[in-house]
């Protein structure tokens, strides 16, 4: 999705660049030059046209793509019924996904660390009240 919003945001600022010298004034637009502008701008609506294509089919094939291949029934229309009267988000669902699943990570791997560090602690205190007996 990143590539798609920026491709969006080049494509808007050459559009908004050749829009700029394309409205200089009435007789920019009859010169050679204006006209080329202006095709120039005509290309890039198109570009910016598809780009917003492309975005709405990624979302479309991922929120597919999670309802029927990752979300059970249950699961999708518990989704459907919470996010009324809007739609869900595909894209979003997964981001939150992933950020819970980050989430867990990083609680796993403290755990981990913290269970590691306690029997370091057990171990060195092993021989000491082995001296003391």
């Amino acid at each position: 999705m990143a590539p798609v919003v920026q491709e969006r945001a080049r494509l808007a600022s050459e559009l908004s660049s050749h829009i700029s010298t394309t409205t200089a004034g009435p007789a920019a637009t009859e010169s050679a030059h204006g006209i080329s502008a202006l095709t120039a701008v005509d290309a890039l609506t198109d570009q910016l046209k598809r780009n917003v294509l492309r975005e709405q089919q990624s979302h479309l094939d991922a929120t597919d793509f999670l309802c029927w291949s990752v979300l059970t029934p249950l699961q999708v229309s518990r989704i459907i019924s919470a996010s009324y009267p809007y739609m869900p988000d595909g894209v979003a669902i997964m981001h939150a996904c992933r950020a819970l699943y980050q989430q867990a990570q990083e609680q796993r791997l403290q755990q981990k660390n913290a269970q590691a560090l306690f029997q370091q602690q057990q171990q060195q205190q092993q021989p000491q009240q082995q001296q003391s007996q």
